[in-house]
């Protein structure tokens, strides 16, 4: 059986069929990798061939300076001169509008409204009658004192020019009478007291004979003296005290008519009505608001500007101009006001503070309350060098134009303020007479050689 197996195994290795079958297809297997991988090889090649080929010229372009041996193409590009004329530095903020005055009329006397004479915007000029409060008690008070004036200045006549014949009659007549009363009352009295000390009449009885007699030796004394100031005239003391009395009068009929006039409630200036808050019929306090009056022929922009250009607006009142543009009137002209007031306080939590621009408002299209945009010019210069905005660039973290010098260009680091339009102004690092690229300079560097295809 060994043997039989070794026999069986030397047959199979040394079929010269199954030999040639194995080396062939091994053969086979080997060309279809080689097929396969050989076109991928062969693009990455081509591809690196191809980049080599067109980048180094590119990169020779944008790199190389003119020392460096290689030709570079020129750039077209387009010039221009700068140009000298005005220019206005700006800031922009927005507020809002307020009037010059607000005023809320108040009465200073209470009670019932009987007359309401205006309306929501209307227009008023100072001392129009807004409304009426009830007056038939206070026009009672100015007949009352009237009276008391008038008497009091009979009186003061009277002291001063002496008494007529009749007048001198009747107070004699009073001083008689006086007497006789005065007469009367101490027979009574002396009575009175004579049983009060008898014991058979009360104390209150004797009292009372007492202060009647009292009473009547004062009204003797009062007409007396009556009598002799209209037999002698009145003298500097008696003059003054009635002078007084007239002075007295005099005032007490000056405040009751002005209680009166109290009653009506007049416009204290020049304005529109912005509010009514009362009706006839309706019966109001001292303190209750009647209603509102704005003056808006003058009126204000109050803008918040930040702490930082506090230095260029101090002091500068009457003198900055301001274009003011209402959002209500966005598509008209701006407005232009005057800087009033600079205020001297900065907001801590906002780090601004408040200006306040003027603006004439006779034909009254600005009213309180609009929104705003204003415009500041903060620095005018008649001749400022000026370059289109095209023309200024940024390399390495600076501002740059490029200057043409000959086929070349430089590079020229500049200061500069934008402005509103398409000019910003250039304030050092170019001169009037040096052309700048104002279109293709995107990738320019310094040196870099140009060709000017357009003037501007």
């Amino acid at each position: 059986m060994s043997s039989a197996s070794n026999l069986d195994q030397r047959e199979i290795s040394t079929d010269p069929r199954q030999h040639g079958t194995s080396d062939e297809s091994a053969g086979a297997s080997h060309g279809d990798r080689v097929r396969r991988r050989f076109p991928v090889g062969a693009a990455i090649i081509v591809g690196l061939a191809v980049a080599t080929f067109l980048g180094l010229p590119l990169y020779r372009y944008f790199t190389a300076v003119p020392d460096d041996g290689l030709v570079q193409s020129a750039t077209p590009v387009a010039v221009a001169l700068p140009t000298v004329g005005p220019a206005e530095r700006v800031v922009r903020f927005s507020g809002t509008l307020t009037p010059e005055a607000t005023t809320t009329i108040v009465p200073k006397v209470g009670g019932r409204v009987m007359e309401v004479a205006v309306r929501e915007n209307q227009r008023v000029v100072a001392g129009d009658l807004i409304a009426r409060i009830e007056d038939d008690a206070l026009r009672l008070q100015v007949a009352t004192a009237r009276a008391a004036y008038d008497a009091a200045n009979a009186q003061y006549r009277q002291a001063v020019r002496g008494a007529r014949q009749v007048e001198l009659e009747i107070a004699q007549a009073s001083v008689d009478q006086a007497v006789s009363s005065l007469e009367a009352a101490r027979v009574n009295f002396d009575r009175t007291e004579r049983l009060f000390q008898a014991g058979t009449v009360s104390r209150s009885a004797f009292e009372d004979a007492r202060d009647r007699f009292q009473s009547a030796d004062t009204e003797v004394q009062n007409a007396r003296r009556s009598l002799s100031l209209m037999q002698e005239g009145a003298g500097a003391e008696e003059r003054d005290i009635v002078q007084a009395n007239v002075d007295a009068a005099a005032r007490q009929l000056e405040l009751a008519e002005l209680q009166l006039d109290f009653a009506a409630l007049r416009a204290p200036i020049d304005g529109i009505v912005a509010r009514v808050m009362v009706e006839p019929g309706q019966t109001v306090g001292a303190s209750s608001g009647v209603a509102t009056l704005v003056n808006d022929r003058l009126i204000y922009a109050r803008v918040a500007v930040s702490e930082r250009l506090y230095g260029r607006f101090r002091g500068r009142e009457g003198t900055m101009e301001v274009r003011i543009s209402p959002l209500a009137y966005e598509d008209d002209p701006p407005f232009i006001g005057r800087v009033s007031s600079v205020s001297s306080v900065i907001d801590s939590a906002s780090r601004t503070f408040v200006v306040e621009v003027a603006m004439d408002n006779a034909d009254g299209r600005l009213r309180p309350g609009m929104f705003v945009r204003a415009e500041f010019v903060v620095e005018s210069t008649a001749d400022a060098l000026l370059v289109p905005n095209t023309a200024l660039h940024i390399r390495d973290g600076r501002t740059v134009v490029f200057v043409l010098d000959g086929d070349l260009v430089a590079v020229r680091p500049v200061v500069a303020d934008a402005l509103p339009g398409a000019f910003t102004q250039i304030r050092s690092g170019l001169r009037a007479d040096e052309v700048v690229v104002v279109e293709g300079a995107a990738f320019l560097q310094d040196g870099a050689p140009v060709a000017v295809s357009g003037h501007r």
